[in-house]
């Protein structure tokens, strides 16, 4: 910034930009974008908790756990699919057990356990 006689500081356009209040156009669109992706998830497919799925759409997010630490037989081993009334086929070490969750389906907690894995999912 440039001083003007009398000790004044004088404005300028770019200072002004930068310490607007107003998010750009393209922030904005993007905050909006988020704000409407963001809502309507939940555990709505009934046979697996780590599949989130957007209503009304049907968009679905799979949640998938891997041991790539694992050898032999069993390498690469990945958990696809998690439910408390039955385990995976061939994965009998791993432990599922639900945590608090609500009713309508807003809300879920989770806690998966293998050999060498534990995940909390919320």
């Amino acid at each position: 910034a440039a001083w003007l006689g009398g000790g004044t500081l004088r404005k300028e356009a770019w200072l002004e930009g930068a310490l607007s209040p107003a998010l750009p156009e393209a922030e904005a669109q993007r905050d909006a974008m988020q704000a409407r992706l963001s809502s309507g998830w939940a555990p709505w497919y009934d046979m697996s908790y780590t599949k989130l799925v957007r209503l009304p759409e049907g968009s679905a997010l799979a949640l998938m756990l891997c041991d790539s630490g694992a050898s032999g037989a069993d390498a690469p081993r990945c958990l696809e699919e998690a439910r408390v009334d039955w385990g995976p086929g061939g994965q009998g070490d791993v432990t599922i057990r639900l945590g608090a969750h609500a009713y309508d389906r807003s809300y879920l907690q989770l806690y998966l356990a293998t050999a060498t894995c534990n995940v909390s999912i919320e």
